[in-house]
């Protein structure tokens, strides 16, 4: 999953925010985690536009 425009990593719980380098473009994404209403399951979003607030509480992944 790393090819892909979401989060590299699983979401862990609602509302969880992680920011990430695209993979595609030097620019950084950032993405939340939501319930799926229909399956139940949790599955990234895309922060289009984070709050200082979100940006300051986003895990940072690293690549190692």
């Amino acid at each position: 999953m790393l090819t892909g425009t979401n989060a590299p990593c699983k979401p862990q719980f609602e509302g969880q925010i992680v920011k990430f380098k695209s993979p595609h473009a030097n620019v950084t994404l950032y993405d939340i985690a939501v319930v799926n209403p229909r399956y139940g399951c949790l599955e990234w979003y895309a922060l289009n536009d984070p709050s200082e607030d979100q940006k300051k509480n986003a895990d940072s992944i690293k690549k190692n």
